[in-house]
């Protein structure tokens, strides 16, 4: 751990050019996870050549190498620098439902740096967020993750621990329950996902994040970040998914809606997703595809 403090040291402008050099590690010498990301890219954007896939790959592998030294960087990074990187268009569309009495269920997706968008997110409200967070089976791994993620004030709930933190927030104070919705669902029995159309392929997604909005009638509001004009700045922008009651939407409206707004970020910044993900390494079960094509 004292190691990456050190390295977090470094200036920004420093560490881009680690990140070149483990660019060129990774893509030319050790080709990480290259069939995979290779899988995923062409599948997901058969419309595109063979030369834009190669393209994108490349651009993916450089996004990725900048993404890790950047989170290296929020163990030390300064709060103006962070804001300075991290620029917000529409900010009041969470802050007014924050100050209408509203809590607000926030949900992004893999796309540019997620880790910089909650500590950005921390550090320009004065309002509580939690973060859920799956727990890592590595002790290091788990220290460090939690260490960057409340560096500005959030605080990382584990994703079996939402409902109780959210029961013992009500009635005291409005806050934010930000998650990552686009996990690959594992742990739990594959009857349990949420099916849905997702780049072009049949996608599992966890049902949480609908189950939550239902349960608590928060809003719900998609955070989405895309790169700015130079390397390590980016742009976050808010569209409302839903709004309560959600006793007109038809199930799992939220999580289309949601799935909806992921893709169309992706298609218009296909780089910066993390492509490196097995996403689609799960199977709808037999008896769940019959009975949706019998519908």
């Amino acid at each position: 751990m004292w190691l990456l403090k050190l390295l977090s040291l470094f200036p920004t402008r420093v560490l881009y050019i680690f990140s070149d050099l483990l660019f060129l590690l990774l893509y030319y010498i050790v080709r990480y996870r290259y069939k995979t990301v290779r899988q995923n890219i062409s599948q997901s954007f058969p419309e595109k050549s063979e030369a834009e896939h190669r393209q994108i790959i490349r651009q993916w592998y450089t996004q990725f190498c900048d993404l890790i030294f950047e989170t290296v960087r929020l163990m030390s990074i300064s709060r103006a620098e962070l804001q300075r990187r991290v620029q917000f268009k529409n900010l009041d569309l969470l802050t007014s439902k924050i100050a209408h009495g509203q809590s607000v269920l926030a949900l992004t997706t893999h796309h540019c740096n997620w880790e910089w968008l909650l500590n950005a997110t921390a550090a320009s409200v004065s309002f509580p967020i939690d973060a859920v967070y799956k727990p890592l089976s590595n002790p290091l791994g788990a220290s460090f993750m939690q260490q960057i993620r409340g560096r500005f004030g959030a605080s990382p709930v584990a994703m079996n621990m939402v409902l109780r933190e959210i029961i013992r927030r009500k009635g005291h104070e409005q806050h934010v329950v930000a998650m990552v919705a686009d996990q690959r669902p594992f742990g739990n029995l594959p009857e349990h996902y949420y099916w849905a159309d997702f780049l072009g392929r049949e996608t599992a997604f966890y049902i949480g994040a609908e189950k939550i909005a239902r349960k608590t009638n928060f809003p719900v509001l998609f955070i989405g970040m895309r790169p700015g004009a130079k390397r390590g700045h980016y742009e976050v922008f808010f569209e409302e998914i839903a709004l309560p009651p959600y006793h007109e939407y038809y199930p799992n409206a939220i999580l289309d809606k949601y799935i909806a707004l992921s893709e169309e970020l992706i298609r218009q910044y296909p780089a910066n997703y993390l492509w490196s993900h097995d996403r689609w390494r799960d199977q709808r079960p037999w008896h769940q595809t019959s009975a949706a094509h019998s519908e």
